[in-house]
């Protein structure tokens, strides 16, 4: 009687407090990533081979050529103005007596506000185009971390989340408001710097070198750090599931088996789903990141062309000035590209992470 009492207490407890709890299949987690993605992208998101179309040598040729037929007009608007501007310049710098100086003040005005509205608004669409990335980052991070959870990588999953919650911060938030804020006034010093005297345009360089610098170093020590924690995560989350693996086959030989099996079938199914839902991101980002970053690599090709043509006249009001735009180009390369290849490393990050059987 005491032992069917018992049976009874034993039921009813856990009639009581037991619940039902599910996981996601990895296709749940594939179509979470297609949802977060841009509309345009979604659809070329199925499977690896949609992913591979999108990303291949073939894929990226044909969209460096579409930026540049789309865009020819706007490359050849700029050069051009860039070009005139120099021998505009270099004419006015020839011309004596008393009304040479507010001639080439003159002309020198009106050729920098033009290259500056130019590469202004190519300053709007990088700030643009990075808080596109940011967004395409920030939808990835809570679908890449169910799947490392999921796989047993609580850790890492943990270290993972932390880590690109930071990124985030700095490259999509308030600092990288503070990144291009800084871009912007190195783009009003070549404004300035044009009508200035060597002086000026020294410190416009240093504005420059030491930004550039900045950038560098947080990218760096971002990145590695970030690696770092996730390979000690993973290695230990990696460690505890065999464990628990092992103990189980040992002490219930028949059901422990079953459940490592059972565990090899799920980890398979969510490295398919952490595989493809990190090489679509990081198509993605590089195919959204692929025509501001042309345009900002042809812009600076343009001026440094223009530069030589300059430095071949000898006339130093021109070379001030392409000297300074050149700066805040290479300012605006360097945030685009760090920010984008940041994202992309720790996607692949995510990729090799988690808690292996």
């Amino acid at each position: 009687m005491k032992k069917i009492i018992k049976m009874l207490i034993i039921i009813v407890i856990f009639s009581a407090f037991s619940f039902g709890c599910s996981a996601k299949e990895a296709e749940d987690y594939i179509e979470d990533f297609r949802e977060a993605m841009p509309e345009e992208y979604g659809d070329k998101l199925k499977d690896g081979e949609d992913v591979l179309s999108l990303i291949g040598p073939d894929a990226l040729i044909s969209e460096l050529l579409s930026v540049l037929s789309q865009r020819r007009g706007e490359i050849f608007s700029f050069l051009l103005i860039v070009l005139g501007s120099a021998v505009l310049l270099s004419l006015s710098s020839m011309i004596e007596g008393e009304m040479a100086a507010p001639i080439e003040a003159g002309v020198g005005a009106v050729c920098t506000i033009l290259v500056f509205s130019k590469i202004g608004s190519l300053f709007s669409e990088v700030a643009e185009g990075i808080s596109a990335l940011s967004s395409v980052f920030s939808a990835l991070m809570p679908v890449m971390t169910a799947i490392t959870l999921a796989g047993g990588g609580g850790g890492t999953a943990a270290v993972q989340s932390s880590g690109m919650s930071l990124t985030l911060w700095l490259l999509g938030g308030a600092g990288s408001t503070f990144f291009i804020s800084v871009v912007g006034l190195g783009l009003a010093m070549a404004l300035i710097t044009s009508f200035g005297d060597e002086g000026s345009l020294k410190i416009t360089s240093g504005v420059k070198s030491f930004f550039i610098f900045c950038v560098g170093i947080i990218s760096a020590v971002l990145s590695a750090v970030f690696a770092l924690q996730t390979v000690v995560a993973s290695a230990a989350d990696s460690a505890a599931i065999r464990a628990a693996r092992y103990a189980a086959s040992g002490l219930i030989p028949v059901v422990g088996s079953s459940v490592s099996g059972a565990l090899s079938t799920i980890v398979s199914g969510l490295t398919y789903a952490k595989s493809l839902v990190g090489a679509g991101g990081i198509a993605v980002i590089a195919v959204m990141a692929l025509s501001p970053l042309v345009m900002l690599l042809l812009y600076r090709a343009a001026i440094a062309v223009t530069l030589s043509f300059a430095e071949f006249l000898g006339r130093g009001s021109a070379m001030r000035m392409l000297t300074a735009f050149k700066y805040s180009l290479d300012s605006m390369i360097a945030l685009y590209t760090v920010s984008t290849l940041v994202y992309i490393i720790e996607i692949v990050m995510f990729m090799k992470g988690g808690a292996a059987l």
